[in-house]
Formats: C-alpha cells, structure tokens, sequence
C-alpha cells in the first residue's frame, strides 16, 4: 500500500510538472560562415518557443548595464558578446522589426552572467515597434536568422551570448513578465589581443641580443 501511494505521488508530481510550461528564452545557434565583401559573414539562427513572445516594449538596450524589468518586457533582445574583427555590417531578418547596436560592454539581463570583454565589441539584435498588425510582439513558437560580418572566418571558438524575451502565458499570473537566459556559441571571439608594432619590435631586440650574447660565450 505504501509503494502505490508512492507512485501515485510521484505520478501526480510529474504531470504537475509537464503542467507549468518551459520558459528557455532564445536560443542561439551559428548556421553558416561564408565569405563576404567585408571578410566573412556569420549567420546565425535564434529559436524561442511558444510559452514566449518578442516584444518591442520598453527601452532599446543601453551599454554596460542591467536593464531594469517592471514585470513587463524590456526590448527584447539578443546580444553576441566579445564579437572578434567585428566590421560594422548587420545584416538583419526584417528592419521594420528589428534593429541593432554595437557596445564594447553589453547590455545584459539582470539575472545572468554572460563572459563580457570590454575589448571586443558586443552586437545586440532588439526588437523595435512596428505598425498594425503586428505591433506588440511575435509569439512563439519562432525561429529569425541574423548576420554579423568580421574580419575573422575561423570556426571552433565559443563565446557568449544573452537574451530577453516575454513569457507568452495568457491567463497565468507571470504573462508579460521577462525571460532571460544565457549560453554560448561558435562566433569569431579573439581569445588574445594582437601585440602592438612596439611590443614586437621590443620583443624582436631583446631576442637579437641575446643571440649574440650567446654566440659570444661560445
């Protein structure tokens, strides 16, 4: 009897749980790197489910702090942090849905922790109003691809990226209010900054004398 009782608890536990919907934000992943005018050209798809909306409410995204979140939806977003050889090109899914931003330290989500670099650029993708019909959001289920062009074309670094989105739960208490999520993908990340023409220069003497100091010596 103890063993049934049990399972029917933990029966009960589990659909309880399928009950309360998943909220994972966007995800981030790279699609393609392919050559381009300006070097190469990074695309990139992000993914939000149907438990979540992309809203143009709120203020655009500002450099180097956390937005603040009134239980509604700040601009959603998405930011692609340390964005190595980073040329100035953003190719975007719908410039009357979206627009983009370019800070060396990025405006991320209050609750997450993203690896931010203030010497490498971070590019963010936010939603901006548009006209009827589709002026306060795009519910999920969704995916939109996004292009950022650098210099740098080599896959096999991992770098960071942070999104927002608006939980998309008509009826439930936490509608409208803000999903944030971190995590990393494959984007040209410099690992190392480039010495200047001074250092090698330096670097370049001190390993010319010791050349001779040696040959010297022997």
């Amino acid at each position: 009897m103890r063993l049934r009782t049990l399972i029917v608890v933990a029966a009960g536990l589990l659909l309880a749980a399928g009950a309360v919907p998943a909220h994972a934000g966007v995800t981030v992943d790279l699609v393609s790197v392919t050559p381009s005018s300006g070097g190469f050209l990074w695309t990139f798809q992000a993914t939000f489910t149907s438990s979540d909306r992309l809203s143009p409410l709120g203020s655009v995204p500002a450099p180097g702090v956390n937005p603040p979140d009134n239980t509604r939806s700040i601009e959603d977003y998405v930011t692609i942090y340390d964005f190595g050889g980073f040329t100035g090109r953003v190719v975007l899914p719908n410039t009357t849905q979206w627009n983009n931003i370019s800070y060396y330290l990025g405006s991320t989500p209050a609750d997450v922790i993203p690896i931010d670099s203030a010497a490498f650029p971070n590019i963010t993708i936010y939603r901006i109003p548009e006209l009827p019909p589709n002026c306060c959001g795009i519910a999920g289920p969704g995916a939109f691809q996004f292009g950022i062009e650098s210099q740098f074309g080599t896959r096999g670094l991992t770098g960071s990226f942070s999104s927002n989105t608006t939980k998309n739960v008509p009826g439930d208490p936490t509608d409208g209010s803000s999903v944030s999520s971190v995590g990393s993908v494959e984007s040209p990340f410099q690992l190392q900054t480039v010495p200047e023409p001074g250092t090698l220069l330096l670097v370049g003497s001190g390993l010319f004398v010791l050349g001779i100091y040696r040959r010297k010596r022997s």
